[in-house]
């Protein structure tokens, strides 16, 4: 599988890990133990523009933890996504979003669904390099240390499925 990264694809996902570094040490320093977790999986582009990277591409999911509202089983999470691949051109996809889960997903043994927004970084063959704004909607279950998780996310020229499996931490 080759990978095609440009300058302002990189320096923007280094500028988002840098982010989520900041925003998780501020917040896990107040709120402490916190779980967080990293995935991998494969990204299945609906639109024609993602499609240029394949038919089937890489996934890569970093997380974070918020609480949710009190006495409710909701959770907050921050991601920062990679989505990318070459086929007949290349596409990469970096997602910064923040949503919420309902059913309380850091519980082992529960099923849960989740919606969320954010900035969708672009990087696609004849297309300029844009960042759009976006959501999504999931559905996962939550092992003892793993999770698998189904997502589809929608932002102009990214839509598509995403099936991830991960640690949880």
């Amino acid at each position: 599988m080759n990978f095609k990264f440009s300058l302002a694809g990189a320096l923007t996902v280094v500028m988002a890990i840098t982010l989520v570094a900041v925003v998780s040490d501020r917040a896990s320093a107040q709120l402490p133990g916190l779980p967080g977790g990293i995935g991998v999986g494969a990204y299945v582009p609906t639109s024609s523009w993602a499609k240029q990277g394949g038919d089937t591409q890489v996934a890569v999911d970093l997380r974070y933890n918020f609480p949710g509202a009190p006495l409710t089983p909701t959770k907050t999470v921050m991601e920062l996504s990679y989505e990318g691949g070459n086929g007949t051109g290349h596409s990469t996809i970096v997602p910064l979003t923040i949503g919420e889960t309902f059913g309380n997903g850091t519980i082992p043994g529960l099923p849960y669904f989740g919606l969320g927004a954010g900035a969708y970084y672009i990087d696609q063959s004849g297309s300029s390099v844009t960042t759009r704004l976006g959501g999504y909607a999931s559905l996962g279950y939550r092992f003892t240390l793993l999770f698998a998780e189904l997502k589809y996310q929608y932002a102009d020229k990214a839509e598509g499925w995403l099936g991830t499996v991960g640690l949880s931490f």
